[in-house]
């Protein structure tokens, strides 16, 4: 990028000039509205507009920008992040604070396409929806009583707390302890806090969902395993019922194998009937 030859025409010689780089290609972000009027606003609409015209400059400038800065294009790995960085600057040039969280990114360590994506997050405000959307879930979570047993229900709120730990998001303890509450029926809920209670010498609101959760596991565990020794029950009673008691089974089978007998066991004569079919 540094031009070393002499100089420039007319320039004076020995004094090195700086080639930018060619960054034509990069088309400006433009929106009505700035990142920052957005972040204060509380008009979803506005909001949402902003989001579409971002998302629709990310992934036009993202094509692009992995074309352009291949590495058949541009070799060099340094080069690349360099480019990269430039080129997102000058893309939103027009929006100080969107600028601002290029520089942010780049101090965390983001480079190339993870940079565009990084800031692209905090632009649609990605975490913050994603948090709103876990901590409905969490919320909506009940038991189906009477369709649902405990180890169906815990096992949902374990999914779902899971699923927004891989979204980034980490709940709260109190919506934690509501959420399982909700899916467990007072009297599950209430033996469990009050166990933990004695075990953590606590009052039930100062526990935390993690003093209870184990508790409440054990009546899961309880419940899996009651239901095991029910189906093996169940197939050991359809297994029996499907033999005659031995008794009546061997008088069945004395009675099929002297058919055809008479008294002391002799064959009865008579004429062979014979049958059409």
């Amino acid at each position: 990028m540094v031009n070393t030859s002499g100089g420039s025409a007319g320039g004076a010689p020995g004094i090195q000039t700086i080639k930018l780089p060619d960054l034509h290609w990069v088309n400006p972000f433009e929106c009505k509205v700035s990142f920052a009027t957005v972040l204060s606003s509380k008009d979803e609409n506005l909001k949402a507009i902003f989001r579409k015209e971002f998302r629709l400059w990310k992934e036009s400038h993202k094509a692009t920008a992995e074309y352009m800065l291949a590495a058949k294009h541009v070799p060099d790995k340094a080069d690349q992040v360099s480019l990269w960085k430039l080129s997102l600057l000058r893309g939103l040039r027009k929006d100080p604070d969107l600028v601002h969280e290029v520089s942010v990114a780049v101090g965390e360590g983001k480079e190339c396409a993870d940079l565009l994506e990084a800031v692209s997050d905090v632009a649609t405000e990605k975490k913050e929806i994603g948090a709103k959307s876990f901590r409905e879930k969490l919320l909506a979570l009940r038991r189906n009583l009477g369709k649902e047993d405990i180890v169906s229900a815990v096992g949902r709120l374990k999914k779902c707390l899971r699923d927004g730990g891989k979204a980034g998001y980490t709940a709260p303890d109190d919506l934690k302890k509501r959420a399982l509450e909700n899916v467990l029926t007072k009297f599950k809920y209430t033996d469990a806090s009050e166990k933990a209670t004695e075990k953590h010498d606590k009052k039930i609101a100062a526990l935390t969902y993690d003093e209870i959760l184990p508790f409440v596991e054990r009546k899961v565990e309880a419940a899996e395993l009651l239901a095991v020794k029910v189906a093996i029950e169940g197939q050991g009673s359809r297994s029996s019922s499907s033999r005659p008691h031995h008794e009546y089974g061997a008088a069945a089978s004395g009675l099929r194998g002297g058919s055809g007998k008479g008294k002391g066991g002799k064959e009865k004569k008579g004429k062979k009937r014979e049958t059409s079919f």
